[in-house]
């Protein structure tokens, strides 16, 4: 690796080391975030604004909770922790329970949802971001697929926004414009910090929606 990487170190391990510190690093951020998933569930049974409660509980210099979100979605931190799991399945209980926490927290949301629309199924639900992370085109593992999913499972109309998508329908999901979603949809649930979404804030803030990542 010293012949071609030029930039930063190369750290020598033995191999079986070296194999497990990628799924070691993915593993440990499964575990932050379903900390901060599980929080965002307990604060809205608390009626808590959970992105003030982290904000505020960061200021301590050894405390650095991660924001919530829809879940966890890629090819890496969704998938990594499993192999864990599987190889360990007597040790790895906190693993286990961090990856079916961030599995979970889709249809949560679509719990959540159908909680505030009054299960009106006459209602235009939309998706803001179907990628699995903001500003890139990537879907491999969405939550946000999954939470739409789930909601048109239930019986409801749903729609979605990836701007970093140029195909018409994503996996099942009609694909509009941000200004099209906004016309359409009845309600909007924002799983993504897209940069257009967070240009246009004010705009979707307008509508009814289930704000998932606290912009």
């Amino acid at each position: 690796y010293d012949t071609f990487v030029k930039e930063g170190t190369n750290y020598i391990a033995d191999d079986i080391t070296a194999e497990k510190c990628k799924l070691v690093e993915n593993t440990s951020r499964d575990v932050d975030i379903a900390y901060a998933n599980e929080l965002s569930m307990i604060c809205n049974t608390l009626g808590i604004d959970v992105f003030k409660l982290i904000e505020l509980a960061n200021k301590h210099p050894r405390v650095n909770i991660l924001n919530p979100g829809v879940g966890v979605g890629g090819h890496c931190i969704a998938v990594d922790p499993w192999f864990l799991v599987e190889r360990f399945p007597k040790d790895a209980k906190l693993i286990h329970e961090a990856r079916k926490r961030n599995d979970s927290k889709p249809h949560w949301v679509a719990d959540k949802v159908e909680e505030e629309i009054n299960k009106d199924r006459n209602l235009t639900i939309g998706i803001l971001g179907l990628a699995y992370k903001p500003n890139v085109d990537d879907l491999r593992e969405s939550p946000s697929i999954e939470l739409a999913h789930t909601l048109q499972e239930r019986g409801y109309k749903v729609v979605g926004c990836e701007p970093y998508s140029e195909d018409k329908v994503v996996q099942d999901i009609k694909n509009l414009s941000l200004e099209e979603i906004l016309k359409e949809a009845d309600y909007l649930v924002l799983t993504l910090a897209h940069e257009e979404f967070k240009k246009d804030i004010d705009k979707i803030m307008k509508k009814k929606v289930f704000n998932c990542i606290g912009l």
